[in-house]
């Protein structure tokens, strides 16, 4: 007899919701949240506020106390219903994301799809309420027997609906930008849902000028409209009201979109200052799939290379010298084909072969480790090259590729040093040997590899310069 032991399906999904709920609570989702509900409740009594006190009504629009008793009803009703409805819409399109951030790890596809585009897809749902709640005044005022009062009322919630939505897109996007960056982290740029960033200035230069001064021309074309308008006092003073509104809207909707733009450009400045003073590990977060986004990206990406460089040139310079590594690079990576005086210094141990035979491997390459580096740091301290290792011996090259005034001098100064300092690495005898004369120097690249090369020396000294 065999037992399922695995949860039965509702209980996962009990659990599943049990996560969500406990995300809900978090600071990040309340803040969301809030932010963007009171927005959207700001939007929508504004424009109550608006068509009842501020914008001049038509005269055939019968408004009796009844109506106006009614419509506040509605309001007073629509708002917690709209945030009810839309939070629930909201948490429900949610869930892989609430899910993604309790879990961890890298985002599914699916996951990763609904994060990049949660601004756009809470603009959406944002705007579909902003629609119904629309159609809904619009319905009520057609008790008033004015089409044109109709038409206003819907035409101002709507329009009020563009700027309200765009705020909503570019907070909603703020908030988001760390749990953005997090699903984007490790991934390229992916542009087909990116609002680019002129399309956002264009957005918000119509939903903070254009549409506000649109309003603020037809109130002051109703003046000529008398037969539909009465011209009366409350015209200059809806101007008045608008060109405020207008001041007001600009001001924070700039603010939002500049921001937008300006936080990740800082960030890029800042990380390039850190890496100019040699931080390689320093990279900016990528939250975006615009242009920005891509600045993000390819600065990352050349970041990375950088450190790549950096590393590859301190390998390559623990193997001949930062000397050396600098000549390369301002050569452009050629070094060839010059006859020079340069001095060879030859190091080499005695009896290592036995010693392989008797010792453990681990203590042969500890102590070999040992002598080369001691070989090594003495030989760039003399501006020398280490031009290769074999076996249990190395070669020194001094005056090539980089020149020095006295190559000879700087190689018996680096032969007395390392005369001194073996001993400290090994028990075994070893040879030091100098040879100074003309040589051609020169980088060979073969293959997929690259070596420098000396050619055979042509002493100008007797062979008792040995030391």
């Amino acid at each position: 007899m065999t037992m399922d032991t695995q949860p039965p399906q509702h209980r996962l999904v009990i659990q599943q919701w049990i996560l969500i709920l406990n995300q809900i609570f978090k600071p990040l989702t309340l803040a969301y949240g809030a932010a963007l509900v009171f927005v959207n409740v700001i939007g929508i009594v504004g424009s109550f506020i608006l068509l009842r006190y501020v914008i001049p009504q038509p005269a055939n629009a019968v408004i009796s106390p009844e109506i106006r008793a009614s419509n506040t009803m509605l309001i007073s009703t629509m708002v917690p219903l709209a945030v009810l409805v839309g939070i629930t819409v909201s948490l429900w399109y949610a869930r892989p994301i609430l899910l993604w951030m309790v879990e961890g790890g890298v985002p599914n596809p699916r996951q990763y799809a609904i994060i990049v585009s949660a601004p756009a897809r809470q603009t959406a749902v944002i705007g579909l309420l902003w629609v119904a709640i629309a159609l809904v005044f619009g319905v009520s005022v057609l008790r008033t027997g004015s089409p044109q009062f109709t038409a206003m009322v819907v035409a101002t919630f709507l329009s009020n609906a563009i700027i309200f939505c765009a705020l909503s897109y570019f907070i909603a996007e703020r908030i988001l930008r760390r749990t953005i960056a997090e699903a984007m982290s490790g991934r390229s740029v992916d542009t087909r849902t990116a609002t680019t960033v002129t399309l956002r200035l264009m957005m918000m230069w119509l939903v903070t000028a254009a549409i506000p001064l649109v309003w603020i021309a037809l109130v002051v074309s109703f003046r000529f409209l008398s037969s539909f308008f009465p011209d009366t006092e409350q015209t200059a003073s809806a101007v008045a009201i608008l060109g405020i509104f207008t001041i007001v809207v600009g001001f924070v909707g700039m603010t939002v979109v500049a921001r937008s733009i300006a936080d990740p450009v800082k960030q890029v400045s800042s990380a390039m200052a850190e890496v100019e003073s040699g931080d390689y590990s320093r990279a900016v977060p990528v939250y975006d799939g615009s242009e920005i986004g891509r600045l993000q990206y390819g600065f990352n990406q050349m970041v990375t290379g950088l450190a790549e460089r950096e590393r590859l040139s301190s390998l390559f310079g623990a193997r001949v010298g930062k000397d050396v590594v600098q000549e390369v690079l301002e050569r452009g990576g050629s070094l060839g084909g010059e006859s020079k005086e340069v001095a060879v210094m030859f190091v080499d141990l005695v009896g290592s072969t036995k010693l392989i035979e008797t010792w453990p491997p681990y203590r042969v390459v500890a102590m070999l480790n040992e002598f080369f580096e001691v070989v090594v740091d003495t030989v760039h301290a003399h501006d020398g090259m280490v031009n290769k290792f074999t076996g249990d011996a190395a070669l020194a090259v001094f005056g090539a590729p980089v020149p020095l005034k006295n190559s000879a001098t700087a190689a018996l100064s680096a032969a007395r040093e390392l005369r001194s300092r073996i001993p400290a690495t090994t028990k075994l005898n070893f040879g030091i040997g100098v040879s100074i004369g003309q040589a051609v120097a020169a980088m060979l690249v073969h293959g997929n590899g690259l070596s420098t090369r000396s050619s055979e020396i042509q002493s100008t000294r007797s062979p008792d310069s040995l030391i």
